[in-house]
């Protein structure tokens, strides 16, 4: 890897760089982009790989026998610190500051730009010389630049406090109600996070009861990003009210929020001796569309008892039902002849088993939660696995064995 990576370099002192950075290809690759960037200034790759023996040298760093997170901050800080002798101390800086977006999370470059205090322009000729150093990935076309997790954990050690660098960046943002159409709504998902890490307590109370930027944050993102919010402000029994009847309307706003206006002032009648739910229901009714149905009495189960949140997708009733051993994943049996494997914290369908060819009556569920055994009146049982893929939150479902009744 190190010597097609890098022009020049020798066997001898890619394998020795190799050895003592364990092999483990994060290093790898960030040593190979700083020897490139070396030798793109002059220097020559023997004399990099030299530069760099030197300071894991001193750093003391062994190969990665023991995986542990300490070992790879170690070996990441060693590394780092051949690549950062190419930056000035500004630069340094604003590498670290990329620490305070979300794990895992692609970053816009405009919203990089707003925590350096650059124009998107100026933020992506910046990250185009981090990305050359394997300092972050930048995907141009998109946009967007990442930090792999071991790196923002290595950058957000450097930064110290972060909360002058959230402010910044939610300052950025002065008309919540109309954010900037980032790739990937990145402002209408991140806001109140980067609010709730920049103390801004007065902030998140006065948005979440803000009718317009619900509104707006359920069409630019979706119900249960808009539900996640309130978690913010617990406790607090008017805002779990709020959230609740989010969360008993989400199979109706999934699929159309325009439906926002009736279905919360529907839902929260009942409550409306309460001044703030009464105040929140008449902004709620001002910023609806010109027309809309206004519920005037009582009508949708309302927020606050048993009833926690619907969930909807099978074309049939509904035979059986079975609950993972976490209590986070439940699988539904219908007579529509298919099972749906449910997130219950979301209420989203993360999976549909379709191989019966008739209405399936029951299904259960092994101790470890990773199988499901389904019974049909095609005269079959079925044994299916699921696993998350990887990285993401779309699951697959296998089916196993199918076993005939006799």
């Amino acid at each position: 890897m190190l010597t097609v990576d890098v022009p020049g370099l020798d066997g001898g002192p890619a394998r020795e760089v190799a050895r003592r950075l364990g092999e483990w290809p994060l290093a790898l690759e960030l040593a190979a982009a700083m020897m490139r960037e070396r030798v793109r200034l002059g220097d020559s790759a023997g004399r990099a790989a030299a530069r760099l023996l030197t300071i894991i040298e001193r750093k003391g760093v062994r190969a990665l026998q023991d995986p542990t997170a300490a070992a790879r901050h170690q070996t990441v800080s060693s590394v780092l610190e051949a690549s950062l002798e190419l930056l000035d101390d500004a630069d340094r800086r604003r590498l670290a500051e990329l620490s305070i977006f979300p794990e895992d999370v692609a970053i816009p470059v405009a919203a990089a730009g707003s925590v350096w205090e650059l124009d998107e322009f100026d933020a992506e000729d910046l990250a185009q010389p981090l990305a050359r150093l394997s300092l972050l990935k930048l995907d141009l076309e998109r946009g967007v630049l990442r930090l792999h997790d071991v790196m923002r954990s290595w950058v957000a050690g450097e930064l110290g406090a972060s909360m002058e660098i959230h402010n910044r960046l939610v300052n950025g943002w002065p008309d919540w109600r109309n954010l900037p159409e980032w790739p990937g709504e990145y402002a209408w998902r991140w806001l109140v996070w980067h609010q709730v890490q920049a103390e801004r307590k007065q902030d998140l109370e006065r948005i979440l009861w803000d009718a317009v930027w619900m509104q707006a944050t359920l069409k630019a993102t979706d119900i249960n990003a808009l539900i996640a919010d309130y978690e913010h402000l617990k406790p607090s029994a008017e805002i779990s009210l709020i959230q609740g009847a989010l969360r008993l309307s989400s199979y109706v706003l999934a699929t159309d929020a325009e439906q926002f206006a009736g279905q919360m002032v529907g839902r929260l009648l009942p409550h409306r001796g309460t001044p703030a739910i009464q105040r929140f229901i008449g902004e709620v009714a001002a910023a609806a569309p010109a027309c809309w149905l206004r519920p005037l009495h009582p009508a949708l189960h309302p927020p606050g008892t048993a009833l926690v949140r619907t969930l909807e997708g099978h074309s049939g009733p509904v035979l059986g039902v079975a609950v993972t051993a976490n209590g986070k994943r439940t699988v539904s049996a219908s007579w529509d002849n298919t099972l749906k494997v449910w997130d219950l914290e979301t209420g989203g369908a993360l999976r549909k088993l379709e191989g019966h060819s008739g209405s399936v009556e029951g299904v259960a569920v092994t101790a470890h939660g990773k199988r499901a055994v389904s019974a049909s009146w095609d005269n079959t049982l079925k044994v299916w696995t699921w696993r998350p893929a990887a990285r993401c939150a779309s699951w697959k479902a296998t089916l196993i064995l199918s076993a005939a009744w006799r």
